[in-house]
């Protein structure tokens, strides 16, 4: 059995045949339908494993209330394998809502290069709480 820290919030391994969340809350990834189906699954790492393999079109949710995946401060961390390459538009990683006054927090990749756009609600007065990787 694996033991998690009890304030992980959730937790995707891929390596089973549904999206399920192992950190034990059972806030599962489901489809448009909120029903609980297979992910077509990708590479492992180093060989090990597996990955979810998102095609841009179909995408998965994670239901319940906003207040219950808030915190003061969160990690996420995740690898990312890209299987085209710049295709003109914003593509989504993850983003908090679906509606444009939800989009924060977001990761997408930008439309024009393989760069990450991390948005994020500013704390503070002004900015627009966007920050773009370089390199």
């Amino acid at each position: 059995r694996t033991v998690t820290p009890p304030d992980l919030l959730i937790w995707y391994q891929f390596d089973k045949r549904l999206p399920v969340d192992d950190s034990g809350k059972g806030r599962h990834l489901t489809d448009s339908g909120f029903k609980l189906t297979p992910l077509p699954s990708g590479p492992g790492v180093m060989g090990k494993g597996a990955s979810a393999k998102f095609d841009g079109k179909t995408y998965r949710t994670v239901r319940g209330k906003a207040e219950e995946l808030g915190a003061e401060s969160f990690t996420i961390a995740f690898w990312i394998y890209l299987m085209e390459d710049s295709i003109g538009s914003w593509r989504t990683i993850f983003s908090r809502g679906s509606r444009a006054e939800e989009l924060q927090p977001a990761l997408l990749l930008a439309p024009n290069e393989r760069r990450l756009h991390l948005r994020v609600t500013a704390r503070t007065e002004g900015g627009d709480g966007a920050l773009d990787a370089k390199g």
